[in-house]
């Protein structure tokens, strides 16, 4: 990641981080975007979350699933208890842990439905859900010296979680088993997506793709519409604006953040973002700052 980069967005150091925290209200209200995938499980009722194309009410006891490419912010429009568990970690981390008929990172790359963040909690369930909540928050703020094993006891329960939200994800959006050929292509695609999201500052095409992960193009493309409903260009493409659009919200010039977020030269990236966008990217910023500025007084 480039060292401009992080003068502007919100870096997690570690690779798994969980918290239960109580607040009068969220306390980022920029939007941003984690390099690590992220679950919040509010305990309180007042959450909204504002996404790029749409604001979700997230009640209390539903999960609200984010990954990289997931540019949002949460805010509450009256002042009053926050009460949330909110949990991030890495891809790699849990990966290891996933079998080809059950890969933990479908909740978050396979995206089905107008709100796939959302996630609905069985109410026989939530004991369960909140238990290994309280597991992870514990094993992750006591100190290793303290309790044998530590580290790998909130792994460990991250797993059961993650298990638990899936399960659910799929009955929720009644998806039902995949091809032994449509889990392939899905895994594949996992591995594309990952590296899109390290390497979008780069120059990413097709060509290099296919060659890279050793499919065709019209492969490919078949795989990735399966899983994101889009086709790989377009992803990459509005990734690289979601990032220019974090930037642009915190302070980056608009030169710097077409630069960063891969776009080359000024006035392409200001032609590409007025054409996806319906606005330039300094009348974006502009514009964004101050709506989010009177959602806070």
């Amino acid at each position: 990641m480039k060292k401009e980069y992080r003068l502007y967005t919100e870096i997690l150091r570690n690779d798994f981080l969980a918290r239960h925290n109580i607040s009068e209200r969220p306390s980022n209200h920029h939007f941003h975007i984690h390099p690590q995938l992220e679950i919040l499980l509010p305990c309180s009722d007042g959450l909204k979350c504002q996404l790029e194309h749409q604001t979700v009410s997230v009640p209390k006891h539903h999960l609200f699933l984010l990954n990289h490419s997931d540019l949002h912010r949460f805010y509450m429009d009256e002042p009053g208890r926050y009460d949330r568990y909110v949990f991030y970690f890495s891809p790699e981390i849990i990966t290891e842990f996933s079998s080809p008929s059950a890969n933990l990172l479908d909740c978050f790359y396979l995206r089905r439905g107008s709100c796939p963040n959302l996630l609905p909690l069985p109410e026989e369930q939530l004991p369960e859900f909140l238990f290994l909540a309280d597991r992870m928050v514990y094993y992750d703020t006591v100190s290793p010296a303290e309790v044998y094993g530590a580290e790998i006891y909130k792994k460990i329960y991250l797993i059961q979680f993650l298990l638990k939200v899936n399960r659910q994800y799929l009955d929720y959006h009644q998806i039902g088993p995949l091809t032994s050929g449509e889990r392939a292509g899905k895994e594949l695609v996992y591995q594309v997506l990952d590296y899109i999201h390290l390497h979008y500052q780069d120059t990413l095409t097709m060509d290099q793709l296919s060659a890279r992960f050793l499919i065709s193009k019209t492969g490919l493309h078949n795989a990735f519409r399966m899983v994101t409903g889009d086709s790989p260009g377009n992803y990459i493409l509005h990734f690289r604006l979601s990032k220019a659009k974090e930037l642009l919200l915190q302070g980056c010039s608009v030169e710097l953040a077409g630069q960063l977020c891969g776009f080359g030269n000024l006035s392409h990236f200001s032609r590409i973002f007025k054409r996806n966008c319906g606005k330039a990217p300094k009348q974006f910023q502009l514009q964004a700052r101050t709506a989010v500025s009177k959602t806070v007084q």
